[in-house]
């Protein structure tokens, strides 16, 4: 962060709007001072546009701060997804990521940004350590992008993130003092669902259901017993505002238009909007073997539906309410003002404020290292005029005390018998590190292992979890075959065929195969070859 480190710039570019916020922290409490919106384009020549609403909020508010953090969010851009790994240090886990979602990824491979949190460390039932993670892969051109606005405008990120991963910090603050919490982000576009376990993100999936399909539902003829009465996007707009989701039925509203009118428009995405909210915690219950959401939270633009937490509530069986604000977070009666009571628009900008020291972090790893390579240099410089100084200082002392030459000739002897031990010593090191390399040669090539796996796994079979036991070479994963019964078998022993016919793998055996929920569930083991 800047100098002074009480002073936050967030930066959140969303895919309908960019939002940008200054926050003072002082005393364990922070303040939004100043916040600003403006409605974005997807498009790429609103870059300009979105350089110059940044220099504008800047120069108006004469904000000096040069250091940002910046929030993303592109369906089409950032990938995001929960998943099992064997626990591995995180440098070796990131590679074995890239493996295992290069096909699921809306953008190539090469060239992208990844990152990991991990949710749980346990041991699974082979006894082998296992860690539950929460993974995060953006487009290198897209990071680009934005990195280029925010030079533009005078700023240098700091550290890019992404509301899924935003709102555990602010989930952190709330303390619900349950395991297991839900979030739903209601956009303009599109609506995100993540599930957290102790408030780190452990599932997160995409709703057909937004702030604008919800006005779109609305927009049109409608009929009633005293004509018909057009809609247009403004007026339904308008009716969304002002009476959200009407609970009495018959109630009388305006201009001839009746409660029941709007229900019945809204019926089909709300109803669509509960059923995919079930099927999500179903879903999460029962392939990340835990417990549902104790409580459902709604932020973005849309949380502020009127009754819409009603709604839900009954619907769901369980609470819901709007994702409050930290308790140790105010806003300031200018960032008020143009906030209005959307409140839910600054929790993204927020949550990255009060993660950055532990959340995850999507810029590119040559700016990460700038600043160590900057001190470095900074420090090389400092040494060399330290040396250079105590040269001349010895030189003149010896220049004056040419006697003391016979004993300076022994303290030099003395030095190259410590610099031998040294050489010594480097060269005992290097004999080690040989040993440990010729080990490792013999350990099993586990990227190749894996790039194998991906390149012959059929489209129709998909592995859930995947474990490796290097010293007993044995290779075990699970999955699942999207097939009927008679095919699913004999895909599955086109498959082991194919294993066995690799150069990593001596012999597959098929320890279990069943049928569950329309699914054909599998355990496969593989010895590998030596």
């Amino acid at each position: 962060m800047s100098k002074d480190k009480s002073k936050i710039l967030s930066i959140d570019f969303g895919q309908a709007f960019v939002k940008i916020a200054y926050m003072i922290s002082s005393g364990g409490k922070t303040k939004v001072s100043k916040y600003a919106l403006m409605k974005a384009s997807p498009a790429e020549e609103s870059a300009g546009l979105t350089a110059g609403f940044i220099k504008g909020f800047l120069k108006k508010n004469s904000i000096a701060c040069k250091e940002a953090i910046l929030n993303i969010w592109d369906t089409q851009k950032v990938f995001i997804k929960a998943m099992v790994l064997t626990a591995v240090p995180k440098e070796e886990m990131l590679e074995a990521l890239k493996w295992q979602v290069k096909s699921e990824l809306p953008f190539n491979v090469d060239g992208a940004i990844f990152d990991l949190q991990v949710v749980k460390e346990y041991t699974d039932d082979a006894g082998i350590k296992t860690d539950s993670i929460a993974c995060i892969a953006a487009e290198g051109g897209f990071i680009s992008k934005y990195l280029a606005i925010a030079a533009e405008c005078g700023l240098k990120a700091v550290r890019i993130s992404s509301n899924p991963f935003n709102y555990s910090a602010i989930l952190e603050s709330v303390r619900a003092n349950l395991s297991v919490t839900a979030v739903l982000d209601i956009g303009y576009a599109q609506a995100q669902l993540c599930i957290y376990r102790d408030n780190k993100l452990n599932f997160i999936r995409g709703l057909a259901f937004s702030s604008d399909k919800l006005t779109q539902s609305l927009s049109g003829t409608l009929v009633s017993d005293k004509g018909k009465i057009e809609l247009n996007p403004q007026k339904a707009q308008g009716l969304i505002e002002k009476y959200g989701i009407p609970m009495d039925a018959n109630a009388a509203l305006e201009d001839n238009i009746s409660a029941i009118h709007i229900i019945s428009l809204m019926r089909p995405q709300l109803e669509g909007l509960v059923k995919e909210l079930k099927r999500s915690f179903d879903y999460f219950c029962a392939n990340f073997r835990e417990e549902a959401p104790g409580i459902l939270y709604l932020t973005g633009g849309g949380a502020n539906l009127k009754n819409l937490d009603l709604y839900l509530n009954k619907e769901l069986g369980i609470p819901v309410s709007v994702l409050p604000l930290p308790g140790g977070v105010d806003i300031e009666k200018g960032a008020e003002e143009n906030l209005g009571s959307q409140h839910n628009q600054i929790t993204g900008v927020i949550g990255a404020a009060l993660g950055a020291r532990e959340g995850i972090n999507l810029l590119p790893h040559e700016i990460k290292t700038q600043k160590a390579e900057s001190l470095q240099k900074l420090s090389l410089r400092v040494v060399s005029i330290i040396a250079a100084a105590i040269f001349l200082f010895f030189l003149f002392i010896f220049n004056l005390e040419i006697q003391d030459y016979k004993n300076r000739l022994k303290t030099a002897n003395a030095h190259l018998e410590s610099i031998k031990e040294v050489k010594a010593l480097k060269q005992r090191i290097e004999l080690k590190e040989g040993l440990i390399h010729k080990i490792k040669l013999n350990k099993v090539p586990v990227f190749g292992l894996l790039k194998l796996i991906s390149n012959i796994t059929p489209g129709n079979i998909f592995i859930d979890e995947l474990s490796l036991d290097q010293e007993r070479h044995i290779l075990a994963f699970k999955g699942q075959v999207l097939a009927g019964t008679n095919t699913a078998e004999s895909e599955l022993t086109d498959f082991i065929k194919t294993l066995e016919a690799s150069s990593f793998i001596s012999e597959a055996t098929l320890v279990s195969s069943h049928n569950i929920s329309g699914s054909q569930q599998f355990e496969i083991t593989c010895d590998l070859s030596h």
